[in-house]
């Protein structure tokens, strides 16, 4: 599954221009979904995302690594189904050690400076998912997948 760089450009767009995508966790049999700020890796090989401990997600995660989350650009327009490009991240996610949280955190924090206190507190896990595979849908049904 390799993508034309046409493909990636529009990939390494959403992930530069969208601040938030959906995250998809697992809790029990039923998918669990969250609303979180997010920042990309440059090579787009890992997404990064702070969460507080005391959440369904973080609990999810704990028990589940596997992870997805959506990025999309909509505008909530007719003209969506035409324009609008969805991305499907799916891998797996880890709470990042604290010998790395600090170098992760300025890439984010560059990304969403506002969550500084939220993203520093002790009560906050930063969590990295490495992508396995993108789904990039667009221009109403067009779809290409790939590993980065």
């Amino acid at each position: 599954m390799k993508a034309n760089a046409a493909i990636k450009a529009v990939v390494k767009e959403l992930l530069e221009t969208q601040k938030f995508g959906v995250l998809a966790t697992r809790t029990g049999e039923s998918p669990h979904l969250n609303l979180v700020a997010l920042a990309a890796a440059p090579d787009m090989s890992r997404i990064f995302f702070a969460t507080a401990r005391a959440t369904s997600k973080y609990a999810n995660l704990r028990a589940d690594g596997r992870a997805a989350v959506l990025v999309d650009n909509r505008s909530n327009r007719d003209a969506d189904l035409e324009k609008a490009a969805a991305l499907n991240v799916i891998g797996e996610a880890r709470e990042v050690g604290d010998d790395e949280r600090e170098s992760l955190l300025g890439l984010f924090l560059g990304k969403h400076p506002s969550l500084t206190d939220f993203a520093r507190s002790p009560e906050t896990a930063f969590f990295e998912i490495k992508v396995g595979k993108f789904i990039l849908v667009r221009e109403f049904g067009r779809v290409d997948a790939f590993e980065p």
